[in-house]
C-alpha cells in the first residue's frame, strides 16, 4: 500500500488512540456511541493492512466491550479489560511521543523547565551586588559554568532570544517593578522546547514576591543573600551536570494481572521499579533495593496490606520511606486505618495511569528531600564531634538540634529520654511540689 493509501488508516489509528486515552485516563467517563464507532472504523481499515491488522483486532474487541453500554459509566470489570490492552495499543500507534503528558488549555502556572542537559553553559546573572557576583561567578566557573553579568532587564532585552543561556539568576527587586519583566521572561519560557531555568533571589517572608516568582516560571526561589554553594548544586542538578538518579519504587501486590501493568507504567515513566508478588519475602528485597517509595496492595492472601504496612513501620531504616496504598478495596475504614498505621496516601484501583505516575513521583521526591535533610544534619553533627566545626558555630548547632528533634519520629527518640532517674534533682523537686 502506498504512503498516500496508508494515510486514512494512520488518521483512524490516531483517532482510535485518542479513544483509548479517553477510556484509560478517565475511568469515570460516560461511554458514548462515538467511542465504539471510532474503534470499529479503525478495525475495518486495519483488516486490509498487515501492519495494523493485529491492532485492529484489539480495537474491535474493545468496541465489543462497549456495545450496549452507551450512556453508562465504565464499570470496573470493563475498565480492567481495557487497561490490559490500551497502554500497548497507544504505545504502538500513537503519534505522540509521551502519552502521559497532561496539557492544559489555560495554564495557571508556567511549567518549570525539566532537568536535562543544556547546549549552553552560560548563566546570566542580574544583580547590582558586586561582592555577590564575584563570589558566585567564581563558584560557577569552578563547576563548569560561564557567568555573564547583566545589570538591568534592558541588558537582557539587548541579548535577545536567539541565545539561550542555561539559566538566568536574578534579584527579584530588579524585576518586580518593571512591567517588561513578566512579558520578557514568559517569552523566554516559550522560546524553545528547553527554555533557560530561572532562579530568583528575594525576601522569603514576602509572599507577594514569591508569588511573582511562581508566575514568572521560576525553577527555584532563594533568600537574598543566598547560600551560593546550595544554589550552584541546584544549577548542576537542573542542567544535568549532576547525573539524574531515577526514582526507585518497590511494589508489593499478589495480583498478577493488573500489578505488572502499573509497574510497567512506572518503568516507562523513567523509574526503576521492582514488583514482588509475595509480601512474606518482600522485606529482604526491600532492604537490598533501597526504594524511595513502597507501594502495597491491601487485599493479599499471605499477608494483608495493613499488616505489611505495620511490619514496614517497625523498621527504623524505612521510617523515611513513604508508603502508597493501591487497592481495589473501597472500604474507607480500611483506608483510614492504613493512614493511621503509616501510609502516606491511598489510591483506589482502577486509577488513571497519569495520576498514578504523578502521585508516585511526588511522594518519591518528598522522600528524597527528607532523607537528604536528615543526612545533612547527621553529617553536620558528625563533623562537629570530630572537631571539624568551629566553636563559634555552637549556637547554630543548638538550633539544628531542635530541627533534628522535629525530624526524628517519636519511635526513634532514645528510650533514656523518657526515664526519670532516681537521683534526678529536677524530677525530685517536681515530685515534691506535686
Amino acid at each position: 500500500m502506498s504512503a498516500s493509501g496508508k494515510q486514512p488508516t494512520r488518521n483512524m489509528a490516531e483517532a482510535a488512540c485518542q479513544t483509548m486515552r479517553d477510556l484509560l485516563e478517565q475511568p469515570d467517563v460516560v461511554i458514548s456511541d462515538r467511542h465504539a464507532e471510532s474503534l470499529r472504523q479503525f478495525s475495518a481499515l486495519a483488516d486490509h493492512d498487515a501492519h495494523y491488522r493485529q491492532y485492529g483486532e484489539i480495537a474491535r474487541s474493545v468496541a465489543n466491550l462497549l456495545q450496549d453500554k452507551s450512556g453508562q459509566f465504565i464499570d470496573q470489570g470493563t475498565f480492567i479489560q481495557i487497561l490490559a490492552v490500551a497502554p500497548a495499543f497507544i504505545d504502538a500507534l500513537s503519534a505522540f511521543e509521551d502519552r502521559f503528558e497532561i496539557q492544559f488549555n489555560n495554564t495557571l502556572v508556567h511549567p518549570v523547565p525539566p532537568s536535562s542537559d543544556r547546549l549552553s553553559d552560560t548563566c546570566l546573572v542580574l544583580t547590582d551586588n558586586d561582592a555577590f557576583f564575584q563570589l558566585f561567578s567564581a563558584n560557577l566557573r569552578a563547576n563548569g559554568f560561564v557567568a555573564s553579568r547583566i545589570e538591568s532587564l534592558a541588558s537582557l532585552l539587548e541579548i535577545g532570544l536567539q541565545t539561550q543561556p542555561a539559566a538566568i539568576i536574578g534579584d527579584l527587586k530588579l524585576m518586580a517593578d518593571r512591567p517588561a519583566a513578566t512579558d520578557l521572561l514568559t517569552r523566554l519560557q516559550h522560546a524553545s522546547d528547553l527554555p533557560p531555568h530561572l532562579i530568583v533571589l528575594g525576601d522569603p517572608r514576602d509572599f507577594s514576591a514569591r508569588l511573582f516568582a511562581v508566575r514568572l516560571g521560576a525553577t527555584r526561589f532563594f533568600p537574598n543573600p543566598p547560600d551560593i554553594h546550595r544554589m550552584v548544586a541546584v544549577l548542576k542538578g537542573v542542567t544535568a551536570k549532576t547525573p539524574i538518579k531515577p526514582y526507585r519504587v518497590f511494589m508489593v501486590d499478589d495480583d498478577r494481572t493488573m500489578a505488572p501493568i502499573y509497574a510497567k507504567a512506572l518503568t516507562k515513566a523513567g523509574m526503576i521499579t521492582t514488583l514482588s508478588n509475595d509480601p512474606i519475602n518482600a522485606m529482604q528485597a526491600i532492604a537490598d533495593f533501597s526504594p524511595d517509595l513502597i507501594i502495597t496492595d491491601l487485599l493479599m492472601s499471605s499477608c494483608n496490606g495493613l499488616e505489611f504496612i505495620s511490619v514496614i513501620r517497625q523498621d527504623d531504616s524505612l521510617l523515611d520511606t513513604p508508603i502508597l496504598l493501591l487497592t481495589s478495596d473501597m472500604d474507607q475504614k480500611r483506608h483510614i486505618e492504613a493512614l493511621s498505621l503509616g501510609a502516606e496516601a491511598c489510591m483506589s484501583k482502577p486509577v488513571s495511569l497519569p495520576l498514578f505516575i504523578a502521585s508516585v513521583s511526588a511522594q518519591a521526591k518528598k522522600s528524597r528531600r527528607l532523607k537528604r535533610s536528615r543526612r545533612d544534619l547527621h553529617d553536620f553533627f558528625a563533623r562537629m564531634r570530630n572537631g571539624e566545626i568551629a566553636n563559634d558555630r555552637k549556637p547554630l548547632a543548638d538550633e539544628l538540634r531542635l530541627v533534628q528533634d522535629e525530624l526524628i519520629a517519636p519511635e526513634m527518640i532514645p528510650p533514656s529520654d523518657y526515664i526519670v532517674r532516681e537521683h534526678d534533682t529536677d524530677a525530685v523537686a517536681s515530685s515534691g511540689q506535686a
